[in-house]
């Protein structure tokens, strides 16, 4: 095995054991939830876990290795023909990745704390903005101490393909924070690595948490 392989193996191996720990924690239910890493650019591969399969017990052979398209960066093709199929979602991956060149692993899951602070934002097919105070927490995502963060929050279209559309264009604006929701549709965030997307994932949902039970004790 090359030293290549070996790198995209130790990368399949940990994205299965990332998917089995999130399912532990009540992130990825039932089949729901995606995650992805970079396996190399030009031409972009990145490998994303399967469709219709529990994260609880997935394995490396429920992963698939897709390429993006060069002429539509949206639009993927398994690498090596395989039963599995790629997550529906797998556009949205590539959105990101095209949109911001340094994200080596996407990670997108179905809290509840994150389908609370959408449902409570005003719905509408716009794209609008979840305000986050400056808690310290934010810090974890890159911005200045105590600095307000705005979370975007994109409207659920049926056709998956319209959402990646809305965040590629969204990206094309670098946005300050390695995170977004869609709405009643869980949390994706990204980072350079799996270990700092897992970092970023585990920010957001403390953050969400704090802002759903702030939002609770405000009404009481």
């Amino acid at each position: 095995m090359s030293k290549h392989e070996r790198i995209a193996a130790h990368k399949l191996d940990r994205l299965a054991r990332m998917s089995r720990e999130f399912y532990r924690r009540g992130w990825m239910w039932g089949t729901s939830g995606n995650l992805s890493v970079k396996i190399q650019d030009e031409p972009r591969y990145f490998a994303i876990t399967a469709s219709g399969v529990s994260k609880g017990e997935l394995t490396e052979q429920d992963i698939v290795v897709v390429e993006a398209g060069s002429s539509d960066p949206l639009s993927v093709r398994p690498v090596v023909p395989t039963r599995a199929k790629p997550s529906a979602e797998a556009s949205i991956h590539a959105a990101i990745y095209e949109g911001v060149p340094k994200a080596g692993a996407v990670f997108h899951v179905h809290t509840i704390s994150s389908t609370l602070v959408s449902d409570a934002e005003k719905a509408g097919e716009a794209l609008t903005y979840l305000r986050v105070p400056g808690y310290e927490m934010t810090k974890g995502w890159g911005m200045p101490h105590a600095s307000e963060a705005r979370v975007p929050l994109f409207h659920n279209w049926p056709e998956v393909e319209r959402i990646a559309g809305d965040i590629k264009r969204y990206l094309a604006d670098r946005p300050l924070v390695p995170v977004l929701i869609v709405r009643g549709h869980g949390v994706t965030v990204w980072g350079k690595d799996m270990e700092q997307a897992k970092n970023h994932l585990e920010i957001a949902e403390f953050i969400f948490q704090l802002m759903w039970q702030k939002n609770l004790t405000s009404k009481r």
